[in-house]
Order: C-alpha cells, then sequence, then structure tokens
C-alpha cells in the first residue's frame, strides 16, 4: 500500500477525515410505498439515485450491476384494527461511492479519525502558523488542479455527466487571487504579487492529465476525492486560514450557488451511474487510484503544513 510522507499528513488527514462525513452527507433515501398491486420507490431523487428500481442507462447489455437485497416492512390493518407486519425483499444497486471508494478511503485513514481506519493514530498538529503568502500559494495551486479538471471534463464526452456539476472552482479562485493581492494585502501594508503556480501543482496537473489519458476510471476517481474533500474538511481549513490571516473574511472559494449538499448528491448520481457502465477491471482501477489521490492532493496543501525545522 502506498504510504503518505509524514510532513504530507497533517492537514491533508484533517480534511480526508471528514470525506466520510461528506458521503454519508449524499446519501439517497428512497421511500417505497406498498399498494395490493405493486411495489414503486418514490424518492426526491430519483432521476440519479443509484437507488432506482429503473435500469440504469449506463448498464451495458449482459452486464451484471452490483447490488445487494434489503428487507423493506410495512405495516397493514386488518378490518377489526390489529395490525400485523410484512416483509418484502427487494434488490438495489450498490453505490459505488458509498461502498468500494470508501472502503478505499478508510484504509488510509488513521484510527484516530474513525474506527475502520487502518492508519496508525498521528500526533496532532501543535503549530499551525501558514503566512499569507503560503495561503496565496496554496489558492494559486488549488486554482491550476481544479482549471485542469474542469478542461479534462469538457474535452471528454465520456465525463460529460460530470460537467456544470456547480462544484467548479476555478472562477471563485481567480476571485479570491485577485482579492487578496489587489486589495486585502495592499490594505495591511503588505505587498504581494501572484506566484506562479508551484511544483505540487504542477506535478498533481500533470498526474491528473495522465490519468485522463490512461483510463477514465482513474481519472474519476482524482475527480470525486479532489472535489468532495474540499466540501467538508477544506472548508475547516479555509474557516481557519479566514481567522488566522483574512480578519474573518470567507473567500469564494467556499462559497457555492445553492445548497451544497444537493450538488454532492447530484454529482454522486453522476459518478455511480458512469461506475455502473464499467467493467470489474475499470472498478477497481478506479479504487486503486485512492492512495495517488491522496498523495496529489496533500501535496498541494503542504503549502500550508507547519515547516520544517
Amino acid at each position: 500500500m502506498m504510504q503518505l510522507s509524514a510532513d504530507r499528513r497533517p492537514l491533508w488527514w484533517l480534511l480526508l477525515g471528514l470525506l466520510s462525513a461528506s458521503v454519508n452527507d449524499c446519501r439517497r433515501v428512497c421511500v417505497f410505498h406498498f399498494s395490493a398491486s405493486s411495489l414503486s420507490p418514490s424518492s426526491a431523487f430519483l432521476s440519479s439515485s443509484p437507488l432506482s428500481s429503473h435500469p440504469s442507462p449506463y448498464v451495458r447489455r449482459g452486464q451484471r450491476v452490483p447490488s445487494r437485497t434489503v428487507t423493506l416492512k410495512s405495516a397493514t390493518t386488518a378490518e377489526e384494527g390489529s395490525a400485523t407486519s410484512t416483509s418484502t425483499a427487494v434488490e438495489v444497486e450498490e453505490s459505488f461511492i458509498k461502498g468500494p471508494l470508501r472502503k478505499a478511503a478508510m484504509k488510509l485513514h488513521t484510527r484516530d479519525q474513525s474506527k475502520e481506519g487502518e492508519q496508525k493514530a498521528q500526533t496532532p498538529v501543535k503549530k499551525w502558523d501558514p503566512t499569507l503568502a503560503d495561503y496565496l500559494q496554496f489558492l494559486v495551486d488549488s486554482q491550476h488542479v481544479y482549471a485542469v479538471l474542469e478542461d479534462l471534463v469538457g474535452a471528454d464526452e465520456a465525463l460529460s455527466s460530470l460537467r456544470n456539476t456547480g462544484l467548479e472552482r476555478r472562477e471563485a479562485l481567480e476571485k479570491d487571487v485577485v482579492w487578496i493581492t489587489e486589495e486585502f494585502a495592499p490594505s495591511k501594508g503588505v505587498q504581494l504579487t501572484r506566484p506562479e503556480v508551484a511544483s505540487p501543482g504542477k506535478e498533481y496537473a500533470e498526474t491528473l492529465q495522465q490519468a485522463a489519458k490512461e483510463s477514465i476510471p482513474r481519472f474519476v476517481n482524482h475527480f470525486y476525492n479532489f472535489y468532495f474533500a474540499h466540501t467538508a474538511g477544506g472548508r475547516m481549513i479555509g474557516k481557519r486560514m479566514a481567522e488566522l490571516l483574512l480578519d474573518g473574511e470567507t473567500l469564494k472559494f467556499y462559497q457555492w450557488e445553492g445548497d451544497v449538499k444537493a450538488l454532492l448528491e447530484r454529482t454522486s448520481g453522476a459518478i455511480d451511474a458512469l461506475a455502473r457502465s464499467w467493467t470489474e477491471s475499470e472498478r477497481q482501477a478506479c479504487v486503486d487510484e485512492t492512495a495517488a489521490a491522496f498523495k496529489g492532493g496533500g501535496a498541494v496543501l503542504s503549502h500550508l503544513s507547519p515547516k520544517q525545522q
């Protein structure tokens, strides 16, 4: 198993430690109504829900879709008013995100982050003091990575369902970088110029380009981890940086139009639909890319990590 270097763990571990919470926020709830003649699903997420009983348009003819059997119970009332309980077994499709991808992430979580974690507990960060210049570099590198993600998704029709998810961050980050360099820093008597993209951002962008060229499933793992982790631990990091460096100002980077949970739900459905079109080996390739996704994201976050003495 790929191990992440200790100097890159603390902040990325915080971010990833909350990724499972982000995934759990995206759970689909499917309520089944029973009648004498039919069993039909009713859900607010039927259009994209992996729990829908309708065949997925992405499933290849003859392909087996991963599924599990659940028992649904309902109560019926006899004429005399006495209640009886009945149950029906229904097979539902398994969510790729909540299943294999989450399990892969748990293998890289520490045991103090999750009882399912398989890594040793880490020593908490006692001092966290990045400068405004450090934070600006992190934002510039992050924007570069998000720009590459958006461009790759826009260029490949196989990824068309991942376009315009509402999670895109390139434009928001551009506004933030301009605000910091042209307004906030000067107001504090600090002169900051926009830095070039540093090695962590460049190298992770190259990793993304190579993954997209060689394997769509591998690329989707990076897409999922980078976008979803930002909505969880990423927001906590943003709040802390705002308190330390920006007089409490919340950047556009941490603001979305509409309900971010709804955006995550729709994007989760799109990823699950893609996964249902893959072969077993393609699904495994996606899962196996998890460590590389953690490493790339952790490298970008290293701009905020405690400096080595």
